[in-house]
């Protein structure tokens, strides 16, 4: 109809009476449908008054049938309580139990309950007959059985009691008649009621056909009217749904009336609106996930929670707290867009908000007007007047809290809660993963023992910092630290001890370098340091530092009482010592070596000693020091057999190096001299440790087993290859100038200078020492005897030159 009308006007002249024409028609349809349910309603409401008419008839037969039901149990419970009741005297009279009396009345009293029952049951006067002449048959039932037969059996009358009993089942017998008769009477009107409920139902049922036919019809009717009426807007909404569903979140539907369907457009259109803006948070937290939990810098992971925070919230600023569980307090601050003042005049109060946000795991979001949570001082001069505080957890991990703040009063709602605390959990885990990630690869660049960086972190950063100072045209200085006599240490001490030396001389390396320097452990007792922007001098003072407060420390051995360690230092420096990082190490490494080889306990700084690196390389300086290490712990095997004096190796070697020093003898002569100086004794192993420690006078035997010690010594050594060059100053330290020593008689100059030496050293030494059979002497007693023996038993070059050197240090220490 609508299409004729728009066919038959060419003229645009009839738009307007079209458009008023369809409204009319429009009107009219409404109309039609409200008048097509009224007259559904009201052909319902008539059928239904007939029917709730019917089917009150329905309930009220049921009702019938149900009451005469009821009666005839009642009846049947009569019955059943009398035969009980005979039950009882049955039992009386044969088992002599005169206990059946108590049974019988509370039978007889559920027998009067159920007759009452039934009375209230009964509905004509001839039932109402039939239940009296059926309770009176039940009172005689008592009166027999109570007031004649129980007496003349409590009396001994047996006989008597057998008459009454049957006397009572003649009775039971009448009693089951009258309630068969008063059954029937129940039951015929029992059927009665059933037949008139069936009537009813069946007119019912026929009502009710009767209306869903014609309720059918009519909504048929209005259903074609309505789809016709409802189809084109609804069929917009469907394909505006299928186009959301297929991702057109931007697809709306028209709306043209005011009625119903027009309110059902509107509403669609909010819906799909606030979908598109939903969709729109969930894809900028998604983006936001993959962001941060791809980033592993977790300092840059809360510049982006920060910056997204307040892009999703609209907010002026964000701050992020961190919480050190271990200390139980916030530490670090993190801010955006918050002014310098602010963010240092921050202060986490014990019980403050933060706290409480974090240990209550819920947000909390107030603003200036109506607020739990009351803004500070602080915050008011910053213009702050709305904030929201969430927790940054992970499981029961506290890892701190997250702040937004706005300078808009109601700027926060639930809203922007729900939106923070998907952002706030992503950026908990996100945190987590890039704090376990630094440390997991701190783990991965330090050293275990004494947490300082390890030898692979060292040289990464050393070729960071050489391409840095090539780029500044900046000195670059290396050092390098090796404890000494560290393997002796560790055998005399044990590897506890020799862990905790370990660790106080990281300790001291660490206090002692700046901020910007890098200290790692390089291996074993070697340290290494990087010293950016710094030269030779600079790292001199660096290296002296160490080296006075290693030299400072004491250790408990439980061998030895207090001991301390030394370390030996070298130093290069970039680009004047070396053009390279390889070059670099090598130099400090090579000077560190150079540090052992005169005398351990000093620096050395490479351009000091580059005359000598030629001469002397790194390879022979390693030899040196395996060769004097391996000296060290022979000498610490034979000490450990002398209670006298553990350490008379040691101290040999110390001043029989000094002596040789003090000759100007070439390095390489004095390093041989201190490796003799602790390998001297060795023979003494194959002294039983008795005889060293004996305190009353040796026997001869006694002496003859010690004066084997050098023979002793030289075979041990003949063994050891890089050892053998030391055979002569070991085999021979017990000659005397002048002949009358041992093993070989030799004297003057065939003793070797080095056995020369020590015998000096070794002697002072022994007398300056506890020994098991006396007591030390003092030292000034010791240089006489020293003196005493000079041209006789030493040589009176070297004691001269001991005396006047020891004179030197009384005089230095003075």
């Amino acid at each position: 109809m609508v299409g004729r009308l728009r066919a038959a006007d060419p003229l645009p002249g009839r738009s307007g009476c079209f458009q008023q024409e369809r409204q009319t028609l429009f009107q009219k349809l409404s109309s039609k449908v409200v008048s097509g349910f009224v007259a559904v309603v009201a052909v319902f409401s008539i059928i239904g008054l007939v029917v709730t008419h019917e089917l009150g008839e329905v309930r009220s037969s049921a009702a019938v049938a149900m009451d005469r039901a009821e009666a005839v149990q009642d009846i049947k419970d009569v019955t059943a309580a009398a035969s009980e009741q005979m039950q009882a005297v049955y039992e009386l009279i044969l088992d002599s139990n005169l206990g059946q009396v108590n049974a019988f009345t509370e039978a007889g009293e559920r027998r009067r309950q159920a007759l009452d029952d039934a009375v209230s049951h009964a509905e004509s006067s001839q039932e109402l007959a039939y239940l009296e002449q059926l309770q009176q048959s039940t009172e005689q039932l008592d009166d027999i059985i109570l007031n004649r037969l129980v007496p003349a059996w409590e009396s001994g009358d047996r006989a008597g009691a057998i008459v009454y009993e049957k006397e009572a089942d003649g009775l039971l017998v009448s009693i089951k008649n009258k309630a068969t008769v008063v059954t029937s009477s129940f039951d015929e009107r029992n059927v009665q009621a059933r037949e008139a409920s069936e009537r009813a139902s069946a007119e019912a049922r026929s009502y009710l056909i009767l209306a869903a036919i014609v309720g059918i019809s009519l909504s048929l009717f209005v259903t074609v009217i309505t789809y016709r009426r409802l189809n084109r807007p609804v069929t917009e909404l469907k394909e505006a749904s299928m186009a959301m569903i297929h991702g057109d979140m931007e697809r709306r539907v028209r709306v043209t009336t005011d009625d119903e369907v027009g309110e059902l457009g509107r509403s669609f259109n909010l819906m799909a609106a606030a979908v598109q803006d939903k969709i729109g948070q969930l894809t900028n937290l998604s983006e936001i996930a993959l962001a941060i939990s791809s980033e592993l810098d977790w300092s840059r992971v809360l510049d982006v929670v920060m910056d997204k925070g307040i892009e999703l919230t609209g907010s002026d600023a964000a701050a992020i707290v961190l919480y050190d569980e271990e200390k139980r307090r916030f530490t670090d601050v993190y801010t955006s867009g918050l002014s310098d003042d602010f963010t240092t005049r921050m202060r986490f109060r014990r019980g403050g908000l933060a706290e409480r946000v974090i240990f209550g795991d819920q947000a909390v979001f107030s603003d200036d007007i109506q607020a739990h949570h009351r803004l500070s001082k602080l915050a008011r001069e910053e213009g702050i007047t709305a904030f929201i505080c969430l927790p940054l957890k992970v499981r029961k991990r506290k890892l701190g809290v997250f702040y937004v703040y706005s300078k808009k009063t109601d700027a926060y709602g639930r809203e922007e809660v729900a939106v923070l605390s998907i952002l706030s959990n992503q950026a908990a885990i996100a945190i987590q993963n890039a704090m376990m990630y630094e440390r997991s690869q701190e783990k991965a660049l330090t050293d275990g023992l004494t947490g300082l960086y390890n030898q692979r972190h060292f040289y990464a950063r050393l070729h960071e910092e050489v391409e840095r100072a090539e780029r500044s045209r900046k000195p670059l200085s290396i050092i390098f630290c090796d404890l000494d006599h560290f393997k002796a240490f560790n055998d005399t001490n044990g590897h506890a001890l020799g862990d905790q030396a370990l660790k106080e001389a990281g300790r001291v390396i660490t206090e002692s370098k700046r901020a910007i320097d890098v200290a790692a452990r390089y291996g074993g007792e070697e340290f290494a340091l990087i010293l950016p922007d710094t030269d030779s001098s600079g790292a001199q003072i660096i290296a002296h530092r160490i080296r006075r407060r290693v030299a400072a420390l004491e250790f408990e051995s439980k061998a030895k009482g207090p001991v301390s360690l030394t370390v030996s230092i070298g130093v290069a420096s970039y680009p004047n010592d070396a053009a390279n990082p390889r070059e670099l190490v090598e130099k400090a490494d090579w000077s560190m070596y150079h540090s052992k080889r005169h005398g351990r306990d000093r620096v050395t700084l490479f351009h000091e000693a580059a005359d000598a690196y030629g001469d002397v390389s790194k390879d022979d300086l390693v030899r040196e020091e395996f060769k004097l290490a391996a000296a060290q712990a022979i000498a610490v095997s034979v000490a450990r057999r002398d209670e006298g004096d553990a350490g008379h190796s040691e101290s040999v070697a110390r001043l029989s190096s000094a002596i040789a020093e003090a000759l100007n003898l070439d390095e390489e002569v004095v390093q041989q001299v201190r490796v003799a100086g602790l390998l001297h004794d060795i023979g003494l192993v194959s002294v039983p440790p008795d005889i060293i420690n004996k305190r009353e006078e040796l026997s001869e035997e006694d002496w003859r087993r010690i004066r084997e010690h050098p023979e002793a010594g030289t075979e041990i050594l003949k063994h050891i290859s890089s050892l053998e060059g030391f055979l002569p100053v070991v085999r021979h330290h017990h000659e005397h100038y002048d002949g009358a020593g041992y093993p070989d008689g030799l004297k003057r100059e065939e003793i070797p200078l080095g056995a020369r030496i020590i015998a000096v050293a070794d002697a002072y030494q022994a007398m300056i020492s506890d020994r098991p059979y006396r007591k030390a002497m003092p030292p000034s007693q010791a240089l006489i005897e020293l003196q005493r023996g000079a041209g006789r038993q030493f040589d009176p070059v070297v004691v001269e030159l001991f005396i006047r050197m020891m004179g030197d240090y009384e005089a230095k220490a003075s």
